[in-house]
C-alpha cells in the first residue's frame, strides 16, 4: 500500500495497488545419473569403439617395405629403392614353394619347409646408403634413393 502525502492542512490519500506477476513453477532438473566405473577401468578413458587387436595402425611405426621374392632358386629383385629416413620392413617370400634365406644388417630370413614368409624390420637409412643382402640365391640390396610420396 502507498500513502501520498498532502500539504499542511490536507488529509492523506491512501492508494491501494496490487500487481499481478504470473507466478511459475520452479524448474527443475533431474540429476544427472551417477555411473559407477567398472572397476580397474580409467573413468576418463574414451571408449573404444574398435577392438585393441584391430587397432595396429595406430601403434605401428610407418615404415617402407622391401620385398624379395624367391622362385626358381633365385631372389628377386636384386635392388629395392625405399625412402631415405623411414624404417623398412624387410621381407622374403617364396612363390614357388622353394626353400630360400637371407642374411641381411647381421639379421638372417628363412622360409621354407611349411614357412612361406619371413620379415624383419631395419633403421632407416640416409640418402645414398644401403643395407646388403647376402644368400646363396643371389646378393640384394637396400637403398635409401627412392623419393618420398606419390
Amino acid at each position: 500500500m502507498f500513502t501520498a502525502c498532502g500539504s499542511d492542512g490536507e488529509e492523506a490519500d491512501t492508494v491501494e495497488t496490487t500487481a499481478t506477476t504470473p507466478v511459475s513453477p520452479p524448474v527443475t532438473t533431474p540429476p544427472p545419473e551417477a555411473k559407477t566405473p567398472d572397476k580397474g577401468k580409467d573413468p576418463d578413458e574414451e571408449p573404444r569403439t574398435v577392438p585393441p587387436e584391430e587397432q595396429q595402425g595406430d601403434e605401428e611405426p610407418i615404415r617402407s617395405e622391401a620385398v624379395f621374392t624367391g622362385k626358381g632358386g633365385h631372389l628377386t629383385p636384386s635392388e629395392i629403392r625405399v625412402p631415405a629416413f623411414i624404417a623398412i620392413r624387410v621381407i622374403l617370400r617364396s612363390s614357388d614353394d622353394g626353400s630360400y634365406s637371407l642374411q641381411i644388417h647381421g639379421q638372417r630370413l628363412e622360409i621354407g619347409a611349411g614357412t612361406a614368409t619371413d620379415e624383419l624390420d631395419l633403421d632407416g637409412l640416409l640418402p645414398d646408403e644401403s643395407y646388403k643382402g647376402t644368400s646363396p640365391q643371389g646378393n640384394v640390396r637396400v637403398v635409401a634413393s627412392a623419393e618420398p610420396g606419390p
